[in-house]
């Protein structure tokens, strides 16, 4: 019940966070798209950059709001970039680069709103290098 609970929360906060982007004028690519490594749940395409978007959704008035407690762990930054990275390497595009955000997500009832949409959340570029690599 709990996870069904979690996921009808995560499911409205990407429908919430899509809304968001594409207002902003951001072309969807996929959602939930699943590489070797990972999954990302929006990619978009920003004008000449692709954007991994991690949305993170919370229920309930307590939420906690500061962006530093929503951030993926660095396990999870390193998912998400190699999966951008599989992505683009299977659907090439013309882009000029890639940016990773972090899309914060207020759900109460049946309702979503965005509370913060935190661009350049993480540096991916970095999470590649090989001194970050697992031992």
């Amino acid at each position: 019940m709990v996870l069904e609970s979690r996921t009808r929360t995560g499911d409205l906060g990407e429908d919430c966070a899509v809304q968001q982007l594409e207002s902003m004028g951001y072309r969807i690519l996929a959602r939930n798209w699943r590489g070797t490594r990972g999954e990302v749940d929006v990619i978009a395409q920003d004008g000449d950059l692709a954007v991994a978007v991690e949305v993170k959704s919370r229920n309930g008035c307590g939420t906690d709001l500061d962006p530093a407690h929503w951030m993926p762990s660095l396990d999870q930054q390193r998912r998400i970039v190699a999966s951008l990275h599989a992505f683009l390497a299977r659907h090439p595009r013309r882009l000029q680069g890639c940016r990773f955000d972090v899309i914060l997500v207020r759900a109460e009832g049946s309702a979503a709103r965005v509370v913060n949409h935190l661009k350049n959340a993480f540096d991916g570029s970095v999470l590649l290098s090989p001194s970050t690599s697992r031992r």
